[in-house]
């Protein structure tokens, strides 16, 4: 950007909004009349100071505000989301953020691919259901319109019905490879002994009692037979 005054010459500072300070020798040029800079990436909008840099600087404030771009989501997809699998966000400026946060406070750690109109990134195992949110370098945050649902375990069935306790149930259903735990009449866990995304096998506990079997996931998600 260019500041446009007079006695520019005799600036050693340009500070932004949150106190993010440029140095006279990290300005791109300068003359007594146009300072030119670059605006850090930690910048937020607001007001732009500048100062002569004395122990007890002489501080001249813009009349506007400067107006910093910041990430803009116009959409997630898919929704629902499978932990584990991609999920895809579009939108302008998108390579400002410097995290994505998924619901729970999960934080997405790996990023497939980064653009500026699109972000691809594997969703955390443990993410739980809410809105997308972007942390610009400055800080910032944008937040999804709306919020993006982790899928569940589906179609869930049992055999063999009634089970012996001490012996194996198979459970057949979809996307049972999110589930960490089965939980059996009496609050009691099952051994899982094989597990795919369509059949867990689980060693019913000697003290279960009858009732039906709780899937968990780690997204806090539970599905019952």
């Amino acid at each position: 950007i260019a500041l446009n005054g007079t006695y520019l010459n005799l600036i050693k500072q340009i500070i932004f909004a949150n106190n993010k300070i440029v140095e006279a020798k990290d300005f791109v040029s300068q003359s007594r009349e146009k300072i030119e800079v670059k605006i850090p990436l930690t910048a937020q909008t607001g007001k732009i100071t500048i100062s002569n840099g004395l122990a007890e600087p002489i501080l001249v404030e813009s009349e506007n505000a400067l107006s910093v771009t910041v990430s803009a989501i116009t959409s997630v997809s898919p929704n629902p989301v499978k932990p584990g699998t991609n999920l895809t966000i579009e939108g302008t400026d998108l390579d400002l953020a410097k995290t994505v946060t998924l619901g729970g406070g999960k934080k997405a750690t790996k990023i497939i691919s980064t653009a500026a109109n699109k972000v691809v990134l594997e969703v955390p195992a443990d993410a739980q259901d809410g809105k997308v949110t972007l942390t610009m370098q400055s800080d910032v945050d944008v937040t999804s319109a709306n919020a993006i649902n982790t899928i569940v375990p589906s179609d869930i069935t049992a055999t063999p019905i009634p089970v012996k306790n001490g012996k194996v149930l198979s459970i057949a259903g979809k996307d049972l490879d999110l589930v960490t735990t089965v939980v059996f009449g009496g609050a009691k866990t099952g051994k899982i002994t094989s597990q795919s995304e369509t059949k867990i096998e689980v060693e019913v506990p000697k003290d279960a009692t009858e009732g039906v079997a709780t899937l968990n996931t780690r997204s806090t998600k539970t599905v019952s037979t």
